[in-house]
């Protein structure tokens, strides 16, 4: 009996040991064994990031360690005092960033664009820029070096224009919610700040200007590469920037939010990839993945093959195509594609040429052994086809097919075997096989193959596919196409 009673105690105390740690905060979160993020936020921006840091820190029981200022300033804040994530009010300083090597992924959050903010009534009539340089008129700017405000206006605006206004200025300050203020409490009659910190300002006034108003900036994130918990910063960089999350608020507060994803604690993407491009794309998944914390499904297979089962209801986030043809069939699924890569048609044969074949015309002489992929299960397949029917040889040469396969790397195992002879393939197939195969190759302009890459249109998760995207075409993964010979479009 004692001990019966004593187990029932040692159950009681499991379950209600396990109900409070449901009830503590965090006790949700995936990521376990981070306890803060450091977080530089462009001030402008404050209000709606003030309220998703809240929701977040409730939810998770993670800390945000904050710091507010003018995008310009925090940068040079970065530089020295490192982080895990920086919240800009314009692309463009997270563009620097990245090319100072400071910002690995950039995250678009929201846009907005400057406008003159003039008092409630606009009792000074001002209705141009050229109305804050008359002499009676007391303007207030952001300064250019500090604020993505400043920075953006002084672009937009010729070099004279803006230095006039920088010169009658009454004072120039260090954030846009500084010259907000300003304007509102009287100081100041006018000046440039964005549409959206105006909609936070009910007691101003909006005035578009034209020059202005043609810059849809953007608010951007980045994850800082010296975080040293990508995965947690990257889990709240998602979270900020998921449609029925972070960008709730955004909208809330007046900004124009972007197509962002759909919340999920670990997200999930399809990823349909022709089967030569495997070769140069699975070790980035790979890497994406674990990055990421996210689950990326992939599906390598001939392009005909992927290509149907997308006709008949699949839709993947994002589709990495053997060629343009094959990218074309189901481009209505995607948004606009990109090209990545090239790689030439050759023929493979056994090492030494025994067959001493030269030329496509070689490929139908007397009892060859060909091989060549199926034109309707694959990208290689309908191309090779094409090009041999233009050379009006496919007949002949199809006499000799003895093996039909949806991908490439399918032929050359056979041929590494001893299966077939030859077999039309893809230069980047038979770089590794060097040691038990000779590849010819076809003078034509037409055996070349270009390999787009396109984000479906359907997709809950298009800024994760479009992070994906960018890890295949980054510098770190350049390596894995010259590897297999591919020819990087991207860089060009």
């Amino acid at each position: 009996m004692r001990s019966g009673f004593g187990l029932t105690i040692l159950v009681s105390v499991l379950v209600c040991g396990g109900l409070v740690y449901l009830l503590m905060p965090g006790a949700d979160d995936p990521i376990a064994g981070d306890e803060s993020i450091v977080m530089y936020c462009a001030a402008g921006i404050s209000k709606p990031v003030q309220q998703i840091l809240d929701e977040y820190e409730r939810q998770y029981g993670v800390t945000i360690q904050v710091q507010f200022a003018g995008s310009g300033q925090l940068l040079s804040s970065i530089k020295t005092g490192g982080g895990d994530v920086y919240l800009a009010a314009a692309k463009t300083y997270l563009v620097d960033a990245r090319k100072q090597k400071l910002v690995r992924e950039i995250i678009p959050l929201a846009r907005q664009h400057p406008i003159l903010a003039v008092q409630t009534g606009n009792p000074k009539q001002i209705r141009t820029i050229d109305d804050l340089l008359q002499g009676d008129i007391r303007s207030v700017q952001a300064d250019a070096d500090r604020t993505a405000i400043g920075r953006v206006s002084k672009k937009l605006l010729t070099p004279d224009v803006w230095e006039e206004l920088v010169q009658q200025a009454t004072v120039q300050r260090a954030t846009v919610n500084e010259v907000a203020n300003d304007i509102k409490t009287g100081v100041a009659d006018a000046g440039i700040i964005w549409n959206a910190t105006a909609d936070q300002y009910p007691d101003l006034e909006i005035v578009e200007v034209p020059a202005l108003a043609q810059s849809p900036n953007q608010i951007t994130m980045g994850i800082l590469s010296s975080s040293r918990q990508p995965k947690r910063a990257l889990h709240f960089a998602r979270f900020m920037s998921a449609r029925d999350r972070g960008l709730l608020q955004f909208t809330k507060f007046g900004y124009q939010v972007v197509d962002g994803d759909k919340w999920a604690e670990q997200p999930e993407i399809t990823f349909f990839a022709g089967g030569l491009n495997r070769l140069a794309v699975e070790s980035a998944v790979e890497r994406f993945s674990k990055r990421e914390g996210a689950n990326v499904i992939t599906k390598y297979n001939g392009c005909g093959v992927l290509v149907g089962e997308m006709k008949v209801g699949s839709h993947p986030d994002l589709y990495f195509s053997c060629d343009t043809s094959f990218m074309e069939k189901v481009q209505h699924l995607f948004h606009a594609s990109q090209d990545v890569s090239s790689t030439r048609m050759v023929i493979a044969v056994q090492k030494g040429n025994p067959r001493q074949i030269q030329t496509l015309q070689d490929l139908t002489q007397a009892d060859l052994q060909l091989g060549l992929c199926d034109p309707d299960k694959s990208a290689l397949g309908s191309l090779s086809a094409l090009l041999l029917d233009q050379l009006q040889i496919l007949k002949a040469v199809r006499a000799n097919q003895v093996y039909s396969s949806a991908t490439a790397a399918e032929l050359v195992s056979a041929l590494v075997i001893g299966k077939i002879d030859a077999a039309i393939v893809y230069e980047a197939n038979v770089v590794k096989q060097a040691h038990a195969l000779d590849s010819i190759a076809i003078e034509d302009d037409r055996a070349l193959a270009i390999q787009p890459i396109a984000i479906g249109r359907e997709s809950d998760q298009p800024q994760l596919s479009a992070r994906l995207m960018e890890a295949i075409l980054s510098v770190e993964n350049k390596a894995a196409f010259d590897e297999y010979g591919f020819n990087r479009l991207a860089d060009q």
